[in-house]
């Protein structure tokens, strides 16, 4: 959810449980948590409860910040106490207490490294880590970036639609000709010599083209 325009998804808790069931994913992405807040006001918590992961990047919301406490839990840390009486007795004393604190604190989750995140899994627990450099990867080069200008590396839904769906343009496709059109209902007509060679002239077709090896 990115900006102020954008809409109510319908029935998009209710698929989101479901879709669970069937083995599909949904990544949400979010600013801050009042964004699904404002949008879902009264089922907000039930889309939280059917994210099985929670990656973290870092907020400077306070409502987000709170959540991500609340999520991380506490942990138990052991505190060493040494104590020294100075007299003619002397005497000293060393005390360990179990205290329990948040496993991240506001303060400290405001102020998490750029290039570092907190990945959570549920029944697993949290892990602090730096994000993965995506330039590394050895795929990278067949990435779409939007910066680089290879627009023939974007995926195009309506392309991939129409190579499933479409035997012709499949083969195509596989040939290299992925910018070619199959012709639905292909119209073939008769034409005597001075309107091929208008077509000649006009550079559509060659004339080699018409020969039979």
């Amino acid at each position: 959810m990115n900006g102020h325009n954008y809409g109510e998804i319908p029935r998009f808790v209710e698929e989101l449980a479901y879709l669970r069931g069937l083995n599909v994913g949904i990544t949400i992405g979010l600013q801050s948590l009042s964004q699904l807040k404002k949008k879902y006001k009264d089922s907000w918590e039930s889309v939280l409860d059917c994210c099985d992961t929670t990656l973290f990047l870092g907020s400077n919301s306070k409502e987000t910040l709170e959540y991500m406490v609340a999520l991380l839990g506490k942990k138990t840390w052991y505190k060493k106490s040494v104590g020294r009486t100075f007299s003619r007795q002397g005497s000293s004393s060393t005390n360990w207490d179990v205290v329990g604190r948040e496993l991240a604190t506001l303060d400290e989750l405001s102020k998490m490294p750029k290039g570092h995140c907190i990945l959570f899994i549920s029944t697993v627990g949290a892990f602090y880590s730096k994000l993965y450099n995506l330039q590394e990867h050895p795929n990278y080069s067949n990435l779409y970036e939007p910066w680089s200008g290879n627009t023939s590396k974007c995926y195009d839904h309506k392309m991939e639609l129409e190579y499933n769906e479409d035997a012709n343009y499949r083969l195509l496709c596989d040939s290299g000709l992925y910018f070619a059109k199959p012709v639905k209902k292909p119209k073939i007509e008769a034409v005597d010599k001075d309107e091929l060679k208008q077509i000649k002239k006009n550079g559509v077709i060659q004339m080699d083209d018409l020969m039979v090896a």
